[in-house]
């Protein structure tokens, strides 16, 4: 099994996990929870990570037992070779379909709402050549950019929330429980495989520093993302109303238009630029690791080669779709849901995996 060269530490990985999980929050998710759960769409953070916290404590529980063992090689030693081989495409197929609707997704975005006047082609290119480069480079690279960005990404994201809640209506967030306590749970749960990602990093483990980083950053970046999406769904809320922000497709991206700084003008101009480096760390991150995983299923020894293969892939792939805003948000909706069993699931089977091996190790080994 290769080795790898470069690791990043709970610092680079902190920024790296925000990043990717933070992401959503500038895309069409908040609309999917704010459809289910009206007015108190700013309460699922605190939900979805008590659903999906045991599914994160089982997996910590069974990868303390291999330290930072590649996620393939200790899945090989309790699933056997072929179901692990099944289970890494299975995951590899649902995530590079998951590339190819967030990279659309971005395209989408810039397109609609910044450059309505360039070809979708030239600007997917555009993402794409450079994401691609970028997870060429492998993840401690990419890590370092994401620590070095992560203050001024973060302080420009907060800026813009804060001003959003300053300048909103507060009386938009009443009823405070929304469409009902059973309602925002029912909700919460069925869209848990939106914190796919928390675990997806669980495969670049032998890329971290140690174990104890990987589970403090995890800890942390966990933290920081409650507050940074309850703070976002609550200012999505105050500025547009409930009923308003579902009807639009980016929100953050329409709130950069509705608030104001004294005279300045246009000030969705300023943030731009900090936001368009969170999609480019995003989509290089996940080049990087659907190579990784496909390199682990093949026993591919340089797996980073394969990056500007997917690259290309993925561009043809994506332009497919028509009217991709609306077309990519039922898709997505759908995917969520779909996959929030196997994000539940998949973590107790592989803990109940690793106890009755080491129930079976344990009886096995003689007597004195």
């Amino acid at each position: 099994m290769l080795e790898p060269e470069g690791k990043v530490g709970i610092r680079e990985f902190v920024a790296l996990a925000v990043i990717m999980t933070g992401a959503k929050i500038t895309d069409d998710t908040p609309v999917i929870f704010i459809t289910g759960l009206d007015t108190a769409a700013w309460m699922s953070p605190f939900f979805l990570s008590l659903f999906i916290g045991l599914p994160t404590l089982m997996m910590f529980k069974v990868q303390s037992k291999f330290d930072t063992t590649s996620f393939a090689e200790y899945m090989n030693q309790l699933f056997g070779k072929v179901l692990t081989v099944i289970i890494l495409l299975f995951i590899w197929v649902v995530f590079s379909y998951t590339i190819v609707l967030d990279s659309a997704k971005y395209t989408d975005i810039i397109s609609t709402m910044y450059f309505p006047e360039t070809a979708p082609l030239w600007i997917y290119v555009v993402l794409m050549g450079v994401c691609a480069y970028v997870g060429k480079k492998g993840i401690e690279n990419i890590g370092s950019i994401s620590w070095v960005l992560f203050p001024i990404i973060n302080a420009a994201f907060l800026i813009a929330l804060v001003l959003g809640i300053m300048q909103g209506t507060s009386e938009f967030l009443f009823p405070i429980f929304g469409s009902g306590e059973i309602e925002i749970i029912k909700e919460s749960f069925l869209r848990g495989s939106v914190q796919f990602d928390l675990l997806l990093l669980f495969v670049v483990i032998p890329f971290v520093s140690s174990l104890k980083s990987f589970k403090k950053g995890t800890l942390i970046a966990v933290s920081i993302l409650i507050v940074e999406i309850t703070f976002a769904f609550i200012a999505f809320i105050v500025i547009f109303d409930f009923e308003t922000a579902k009807l639009i497709s980016y929100p953050y991206h329409e709130l950069l238009r509705f608030i104001h700084f004294g005279s300045l003008e246009n000030i969705e101009t300023i943030f731009f630029p900090f936001w368009l480096v969170v999609p480019f760390i995003r989509i290089s991150v996940y080049l990087f690791i659907s190579a990784y995983i496909f390199g682990q299923i093949f026993n591919i020894k340089h797996f980073e080669y394969l990056i500007p293969i997917f690259a290309y892939i993925i561009i043809f792939i994506g332009l497919i779709p028509d009217y991709p805003t609306l077309t990519l948000y039922h898709i997505r909706d759908k995917l969520m849901i779909y996959m929030t069993p196997f994000v539940y699931i998949f973590p107790f089977l592989l803990w109940t995996a690793a106890k009755l091996k080491e129930k079976k190790n344990h009886d096995i080994q003689p007597k004195s």
